[in-house]
């Protein structure tokens, strides 16, 4: 670089101020890379150069600095001077790709919908990649999560085809996509899995910039499974690794999604200082209105529900106007489980019907479930969450059950719910929500003899080969038998089973 800055300005061509650019952004001297990349565009001869100029030029406006409407306007600038079909490729291409990146996913999704790819000869590689990137986004933030997963699975392979000529980018970036499509399709422990394969390539390979948004990607995965501990810690890296690759558009879903998780955690000193922080960076990005859950979380730590709610409706119209349904439906959800099932339901259950996401169903199935207090329909979707690895709604879920069962005076069932809530509450890494925290307290403690005695019964032994085993009668084993059904709220010995040695 320091050999390209010793030219005279006036010996320097386009190729030549390409190329000093290019370095200025490697070293974070991004406020003159525009300068630099400006001189360039003017210099530059024909169509292909002079279009060079102008995606070096988007690439430092709207990747690094975030300024979505200056990056627009240089594409359509450029658009003057395109005249052949790859030239018209590529400037949609790019387009399509920003109002995906910038939360409008249904204009970029019509924008990408009108272009023609050659995925085995493109005019541009690294056009055509970033394209293919954000089109499996595109669709999740819609609600087409089976078409997005297809599409992020295609993208990888096309990646690997052009790996040697894709020179700024490593495939498993394309991962991001199906990370973000896996987990709004309720198949959280993939999309965990998936990320984390992606991240230890990006880490074998030093590739730190995709890393940012693979770890952030990660982040959301483990905030929408209910571990707010695991989310922090890759909210966090996405942060710090954001930092320091200048990757401006990553720091305020990152600092927000991270000021979440400490709320959630009750550590409010923290959030408050990630929320100050994401306050310097623009609010652009995949997750329209998630942003604002910081806020919200730290209403509910301090009591504020009301105000909670208010920030998540706010928040919710935000992604509906901008047809986000990924955002606005786990938005909405916050609102039910703040206390406004009620309020959101009929929106939510057309959320749910627009969707070919399971986990949006299961959303909807649960304010519907919330609204009514209808206990054996939360029971239900508790099951579902579970199996999905949504593990704190899956809580919650299960509390409002046992809430639900004692107001109906079914003590038994509500016992049994209270039971299952402190199994699948150990999961969610000590989050603190208003609905765990009036969950029904757990059934009292076995006895050190009962106990033996139910260890013996889940083994497979009979009511006589616990009394001999135990040097008691069989009188005294169905006494404790009795206690134990009656302490845990199960009535078989399968449902004891699940009870006292449930999965981790």
């Amino acid at each position: 670089m320091q050999l390209l800055e010793a030219v005279p300005e006036q010996d320097r061509d386009g190729a030549m101020l390409m190329l000093l650019g290019h370095c200025l952004a490697q070293v974070g001297r991004t406020d003159e890379v525009e300068a630099v990349l400006v001189q360039a565009q003017r210099l530059a001869d024909g169509e292909d150069e002079i279009l060079d100029a102008a995606f070096a030029r988007v690439q430092n406006l709207f990747w690094v600095q975030g300024l979505q409407a200056k990056a627009l306007d240089v594409l359509g600038q450029a658009a003057r001077h395109a005249h052949s079909p790859s030239a018209r490729f590529r400037l949609r291409s790019a387009e399509a790709t920003i109002r995906i990146a910038c939360g409008d996913p249904q204009a970029g999704l019509d924008a990408r919908g009108e272009i023609e790819y050659d995925v085995d000869g493109p005019a541009d590689v690294y056009v055509l990649l970033m394209s293919l990137m954000y089109r499996s986004p595109g669709l999740t933030m819609t609600g087409r999560t089976t078409e997005a997963v297809r599409t992020a699975e295609a993208a990888y392979e096309v990646h690997l085809k052009h790996d040697g000529r894709a020179l700024y980018l490593h495939p498993s970036a394309q991962r991001n996509g199906l990370v973000f499509a896996l987990a709004e399709a309720g198949r959280l422990d993939e999309a965990r899995a998936t990320g984390d394969l992606a991240l230890a390539e990006l880490l074998a390979a030093r590739a730190q910039v995709p890393h940012v948004w693979t770890a952030l990607q990660m982040a959301r995965a483990e905030w929408l499974s209910g571990h707010p501990r695991s989310a922090r810690h890759w909210y966090a890296e996405s942060a710090a690794l954001g930092r320091s690759n200048g990757q401006t558009l990553a720091m305020r879903p990152a600092l927000c999604g991270l000021a979440a998780a400490a709320a959630q955690l009750d550590d409010t000193e923290a959030a408050r200082k990630a929320l100050a922080e994401a306050a310097r960076y623009p609010r652009v990005g995949l997750f329209v209105g998630e942003d604002d859950l910081a806020t919200a979380w730290l209403h509910v730590a301090a009591g504020r529900l009301a105000d909670a709610r208010d920030v998540l409706t706010a928040a919710a119209a935000l992604a509906r106007e901008a047809k986000v349904v990924s955002s606005e439906a786990a938005l909405l959800t916050d609102v039910a489980r703040l206390g406004g099932a009620r309020e959101v339901l009929p929106r939510i259950g057309e959320l749910g019907r627009n969707s070919d996401s399971a986990f949006a169903h299961a959303r909807a199935d649960y304010v519907a479930a919330l609204a009514s207090g209808d206990a054996h329909g939360l029971e239900v979707v508790s099951s579902s969450f579970a199996k999905m690895g949504a593990d704190l709604l899956a809580a919650e879920a299960s509390a409002a059950a046992a809430a639900a069962w004692k107001r109906a005076g079914e003590t038994r069932r509500a016992t049994a719910a209270a039971n299952r809530t402190s199994v699948l509450s150990a999961r969610c890494e000590d989050a603190r929500t208003p609905l765990l925290a009036t969950a029904l307290e757990p059934a009292a403690a076995l006895t050190a003899r009962e106990r033996d005695v139910a260890l013996l019964l889940c083994s497979g032994a009979s009511a006589q080969e616990v009394a001999e085993s135990l040097s008691i009668s069989r009188r005294t084993v169905e006494n404790h038998v009795y206690n134990i059904y009656g302490k845990l709220g199960v009535s078989t010995r399968a449902e004891l089973k699940k009870a006292i040695s449930p999965q981790p």
